[in-house]
């Protein structure tokens, strides 16, 4: 015992002793990863720092330089530079003024690309713009305007409206989709500015009622046109297939428009409340609503008779037309046997559901009543019995012939 105790005491020491050395590892690298930042920090603000205009009189220098060489060759033949494209790897920086200055590497800086932005530049040669002649004005751009905005502006940039013509087009009808002299142009005062003004073309517009709607909208699209509002509404047509659209079916539309359809779903019905009615009202409230009842039972309340204590499926509820409503009806504890004697069998049958009793057997005996009256019955009329009790009984087979 004692020489486990000393075994787990120097393990207990040595896993000391490491968690020391991984420490002072750690405060080592730590020391050695803020030496380098201080380096790095320090290398960039010795580092020159370009403004953006200074880069881009260098490369400026530099093509000037190029095309000088270029130019000293001898033979038929004249190169130019046409296109000079570069991408430079360099650190984006911003003073206390918030302007980017641009740094860059040196020759012997050791930096990972992911650390410096890509600084894309493309420079080709333009020819200057030649001053516009003396007494002209320029020409404004009147493409896109309505016409009426188009002359307006016109008129106000002191020159004339010349001709204008329709010309068909997907653009804004009645919009400039061109013009002469063109914008931007040079001439003098009082020109004529002729406009072309676009006319939406027309397509006959397709019938889609009946489609489903991915169909549809093949067809929509194959006329020039697009969807537009999709909405539904209750129908009796096969849910999901189109009843209606705007525009109707063979008319004109400008192409590109969009066509409105509406699709069809199933009808529904909000059940109505009938908890409380009494059984003939609530039937009826049932039948105004499209609706049937279903499976009626009965279960002992304090409330009146047949009077509806739940239903299902429950007030509010969405469904179908003519779909069945369950119904439970409030019965008593307790009730009074009717007197069925001299009624006929098929009435005692109805007057013992009205009561709340079930006829659990019939007997038949000789009796001066018609055949099929009730001539005795038991419990005995006016006897108070459980509700659902039975009752038994006994039906006239008429008088013996001769």
């Amino acid at each position: 015992m004692p020489e486990d105790f000393e075994e787990i005491k120097r393990k207990l020491d040595e896993a000391r002793k490491e968690i020391r050395q991984k420490d002072q590892r750690i405060n080592d690298l730590a020391a050695e990863k803020q030496q380098l930042e201080d380096r790095i920090a320090g290398l960039q603000r010795q580092r020159p720092r370009l403004r953006p205009n200074q880069l881009s009189a260098a490369f400026r220098t530099a093509l000037d330089e190029m095309q000088q060489g270029l130019a000293t060759g001898e033979g038929r033949a004249e190169y130019i530079v046409s296109r000079f494209e570069t991408d430079l790897k360099i650190n984006l920086t911003l003073d206390e003024s918030e302007n980017i200055n641009f740094q860059l590497p040196g020759l012997d800086d050791i930096i990972p690309a992911e650390n410096l932005s890509t600084l894309r530049l493309s420079f080709r040669p333009v020819p200057r713009a030649s001053a516009p002649p003396a007494d002209t004005i320029e020409v404004p751009n009147l493409i896109g305007m309505p016409k009426a905005s188009a002359l307006e502006a016109a008129r106000a940039g002191q020159f004339t409206v010349g001709s204008t013509k329709e010309l068909t087009s997907r653009a804004p009808e009645g919009t400039v989709i061109d013009q002469e002299p063109p914008p931007y142009s040079h001439t003098t005062a009082g020109t004529e500015v002729n406009l072309v003004i676009s006319k939406r073309k027309q397509v006959e517009v397709p019938n889609v009622i009946g489609m489903e709607p991915e169909t549809a909208a093949e067809a929509i699209n194959s006329a020039g046109l697009s969807v537009g509002a999709v909405t539904e509404q209750a129908s009796e047509s096969p849910p999901g297939t189109i009843i209606s659209q705007n525009p109707a079916p063979g008319t004109l539309a400008p192409v590109d428009s969009q066509m409105a359809i509406v699709i069809a779903r199933s009808e529904t019905i909000e059940v109505p409340a009938i908890v409380g009615l009494y059984r003939d009202k609530a039937l009826a409230v049932l039948e105004e609503a499209k609706l049937k009842p279903g499976k009626i039972s009965h279960k002992q309340s304090q409330e009146r008779p047949y009077t509806v204590i739940a239903q299902n499926p429950g007030a509010g509820r969405e469904v179908s037309p003519a779909s069945a409503v369950d119904l439970i009806l409030s019965m008593p504890k307790t009730v009074k046997v009717p007197d069925f004697r001299s009624v006929k069998q098929a009435e005692a049958e109805k007057m013992a559901k009205e009561f709340f009793l079930v006829i659990e057997r019939t007997v038949t005996r000789r009796s001066r009543q018609p055949r099929g009256t009730v001539i005795d019955q038991k419990p005995e009329a006016g006897a108070e019995v459980a509700a659902g009790s039975a009752v038994t009984l006994t039906l006239s087979q008429g008088m013996q012939p001769g």
